[in-house]
């Protein structure tokens, strides 16, 4: 907002409020009050009389009306209730005390006289002390403070009484004016202090205003101020009234004082006659606003009567509405697979849908009439843990969710997805709280289940002595590696991961793997179900700048749509197998040079056995016995070598044998 808007409203504001009829009459009862202490400090007291033999407002009078002014604008003011009232009694009790310490001043002489505070002159007027305030005067301040305490009562019975008593205080004032007014002031002529006329102007203007200030909390004010016709109907006719009688007395009476030469009686035919008159004027004057406020009235009454009709039919299409989204929740809410409840901020059950048969086995009007149902059927080992939710769950506004099993009617076990959430409306009025209930039970059981074959599978996968990796086929980087990669290559599972084929790989497995790989993956997209699963030997680098060989069983994995995505291998140490192999290979090498010598050998034997056979037999005696024995002994020694030729042959044959059958079986794998 600007400077100047802001200063515009702050005007209209203050406008506002001095237009106010309180303020309005406390301002001239301060301006009263102001001109008598200003007269009495300044000697010119007899200025205040309004009349010759008149005695003038007291100035303690004065001081008390100059106070009781600012105690009616501050009671008219939107100021803060606490403190507005604190001002109002304090400075009422102030009235209070110095009233009525000056009405019993009357029969207890030893009191202090405020009076002499104010005003120590001793001067008379007929007989009368100047500046001196009356008991009657003090008494209606008393009035006054009774008036202002009990208006401020939040007591609507004891707030009447502050009505009553400003209007008596209005009359009181009103018949001092009037004795002034028909120059027979009230009091004048006995041994009392009678009331000034500023006095009881002040006391009229006064109770007026605080008439004014109780027209809305009161039957009294709203009987007079109020909309109703016989509020307007007072208002015209009490001031039209009483104005017409006080000109008509005052005038008769002037009239009947200063003119003996015309009939009294002829003067007031015509003073009744005008008054009448006017009276007949205001009646006209009035019926044509009553009958003006009739038809707008019922003008209103019609347009508000087709706005009913209007409003009704609307509500009667909203109750259709709403019958039917009634209806479809009702629906909605019973026929849902969920167990829902709804529970008031005191915990009582709103709402528990029919599902929860199905999942708990117990009825809906079960839980009704059983408060702690759900509590009681919760499994024993997960209770502790739903009390501590039901305790904590008022503390959050979002939703809350949690796992628990419950005991069901026919013995067994549910697992129960549980999601609450408190239920707040815009205007932040609390309905209580909502919950849903799945039955998850399947899902649970199976979430179990793979939990503990992750397990397993996670305790062979770092336990076991091969590799098990995972290649990304989109990255072309390593998913996962098992742990027994560091006892194969030297480099932590971390640090293979980050790796790719080429720094895994010696230079020739590489090329082995760039070239054949895409093959594979074609063909068998083509429909070749053999290259789903291969086994090749792979030549690995180790962090210390060795290599080994390795024997890999790769399976290819697809995704959903049927697409190569991943492949899943199994690295195995052939270290040891390379290493039998060749120490195989090198024998077969062996036993062939064995068997190859050994046929050189017999049959270099052979042929000079037979020779020195042929010649024993031309011998005789004992050089021909000797002779045919050694021959004898050299050809059983040939044919063990021949015999152990045949057993070499065979130990070859099989060794060969079951190196082929080995090599076959890791083709197969």
């Amino acid at each position: 907002m600007s400077e100047y808007s802001w200063t515009y409203h702050a005007l209209a504001d203050v406008k506002l409020q001095i237009m106010k009829p309180v303020f309005l009459s406390s301002i001239l009862i301060i301006v009263i009050s102001t001109i008598t202490l200003t007269a009495y400090f300044l000697g010119e007291w007899k200025f205040l009389g309004f009349g010759p033999g008149y005695i003038p407002m007291a100035p303690l009078t004065a001081l008390l009306f100059l106070l009781l002014s600012i105690l009616l604008i501050i009671q008219d003011l939107s100021l803060n209730s606490k403190n507005q009232r604190r001002i109002i009694i304090i400075g009422s009790a102030i009235i209070f005390v110095i009233s009525f310490i000056s009405l019993i001043q009357i029969f207890v002489s030893q009191l202090p006289d405020f009076n002499t505070w104010f005003f120590h002159g001793e001067d008379e007027i007929a007989g009368i002390p100047v500046g001196k305030i009356s008991s009657v005067t003090a008494g209606v301040f008393v009035l006054y403070c009774l008036s202002l305490w009990t208006g401020l009562s939040r007591n609507t019975r004891i707030r009447e009484l502050s009505s009553i008593l400003a209007v008596i205080i209005s009359i009181i004032g009103l018949i001092v004016v009037v004795g002034y007014w028909y120059q027979t002031p009230f009091l004048y002529g006995g041994t009392g202090v009678p009331v000034a006329l500023t006095t009881g102007l002040g006391f009229f203007i006064g109770g007026s205003a605080l008439i004014v200030l109780r027209k809305n909390d009161t039957t009294l004010g709203v009987s007079f101020f109020g909309s109703s016709i016989q509020a307007k109907l007072l208002r015209t006719f009490l001031p039209t009234v009483l104005l017409s009688v006080l000109i008509e007395g005052w005038v008769f009476s002037v009239l009947v004082t200063r003119s003996s030469a015309v009939n009294p009686v002829f003067w007031s035919g015509i003073i009744a006659l005008s008054s009448m008159a006017f009276i007949a004027a205001m009646i006209i004057i009035l019926s044509r606003q009553i009958w003006k406020t009739i038809e707008k009235a019922e003008s209103e009454r019609d347009i508000t009567l087709l706005a009913l009709q209007k409003t009704h039919n609307e509500l009667s299409n909203a109750y259709t509405q709403l019958k039917i989204s009634e209806d479809k929740l009702r629906i909605l809410t019973d026929y849902t697979y969920d167990w829902e409840l709804w529970e008031n901020p005191t915990g009582e059950y709103v709402y528990i849908s029919p599902s929860c048969l199905r999942i708990s086995g117990y009825s809906a009007k079960e839980f009704y009439t059983h408060k702690n149902l759900l509590s009681e059927i919760v499994h024993p080992q997960d209770r502790l843990m739903w009390e501590e939710h039901n305790q904590t769950r008022c503390l959050h506004d979002c939703p809350i969710s949690i796992y628990f099993r419950i005991i069901h009617r026919d013995g067994g076990v549910r697992w129960i997805h549980h999601i609450c959430q408190s239920i707040i409306l815009p205007s932040g009025e609390n309905l209580g709280r909502r919950s849903s209930n799945r039955d998850v039970t399947h899902e649970k059981e199976g979430e179990i289940a793979l939990n503990e074959r992750n397990a397993q599978y996670q305790v062979i996968s770092e336990n076991s002595a091969d590799v098990i990796w995972i290649y990304n086929l989109a990255s072309q980087k390593l998913r996962y590696i098992s742990p027994s990669v560091y006892k194969l290559r030297g480099f932590t599972p971390e640090e293979v991961i980050s790796q790719s084929f080429e720094e895994m790989l010696t230079p020739e497995s590489y090329q082995l793997v760039e070239t054949a790989l895409p093959q594979r993956i074609s063909q068998f997209m083509a429909g070749e179900e053999s290259e789903r699963v291969q086994i090749t030997e792979i030549y690995q680098t180790c962090k210390d700048g060795s290599i080994v060989p390795t024997e890999v069983v790769t399976t290819l994995v697809q995704d959903q749509n049927g697409n190569v995505v991943e492949i899943i291998g199994v690295s195995r140490d052939i270290t040891e197998r390379k290493e039998a192999e060749e120490k195989i290979s090198l024998a077969l090498v062996q036993i062939d040079q064995n068997l190859e010598t050994l046929a050189v050998l017999n049959d270099q034997i052979r042929n000079p056995l037979t020779i020195m056979d042929f010649i024993s037999e031309e011998l005789e005696g004992d050089k021909k016995r000797i002779l045919h024995e050694q021959v004898l002994l050299i050809d059983d020694l040939i044919n063990q070598l021949d015999k152990g030729y045949l057993y070499s042959e065979k130990v070859r044959c099989f060794l060969a044998k079951h190196l082929k059958n080995r090599y076959a079986k890791s083709e197969e794998q």
